[in-house]
């Protein structure tokens, strides 16, 4: 799954907890849920004051990380949410002492900031911040990047969601080839 489509799932599931959803039709197409109070805000405005925490296991610079604070900053842009970014740079750094350190790091910086929502993009955001430190907490977290399977950190739960990455290239070439 690309990192573009895996932010804007992400942030989809941000915002939604961010604002809060009213479970009523929106009457316009009878179709989708619509926030409450959405009617009476100006766009870039109804927002305004929240923050999100989007928090990379890897660095600037890496590709992957690179492309998901991109789409992160275009999704949120005109919408009133500050943006702030945690680049635990594990990738480059990978011993567990630094996993550890960097998580902690990232902990002080959510008291600091206090955060509406976290996202925590990849794994090792999960096995050093988000299990020690903020599941089953009061804080929504949404998760994106996790390999395969997020029942090995206990997800989802009370204040955690998000979706795991699968990539099934060999599944689906092994597929094709019965067709060609």
């Amino acid at each position: 799954m690309s990192g573009r489509i895996l932010i804007q799932v992400a942030l989809a599931l941000s915002v939604a907890l961010l604002i809060g959803w009213a479970g009523e039709p929106d009457r316009s197409n009878g179709a989708r849920l619509t926030p409450k109070g959405a009617a009476q805000r100006q766009p870039e405005q109804k927002h305004k004051g929240k923050i999100i925490l989007l928090v990379n296991s890897y660095h600037e610079g890496y590709e992957w990380s690179d492309g998901i604070e991109k789409r992160a900053r275009e999704v949120l842009d005109g919408t009133g949410v500050e943006l702030r970014f945690f680049r635990m740079d594990t990738k480059r750094n990978n011993s567990v002492e630094f996993g550890k350190e960097a998580g902690l790091k990232a902990k002080a910086f959510v008291d600091e900031l206090k955060p509406d929502v976290v996202i925590a993009a990849d794994d090792n955001v999960q096995k050093y911040l988000v299990v020690p430190f903020l599941k089953d907490t009061s804080l929504p977290v949404v998760f994106c990047g996790v390999n395969w399977d997020a029942s090995m950190y206990g997800f989802p739960c009370k204040n955690v969601t998000g979706m795991v990455e699968v990539d099934m290239i060999q599944e689906l070439l092994e597929l094709l080839r019965r067709y060609a």
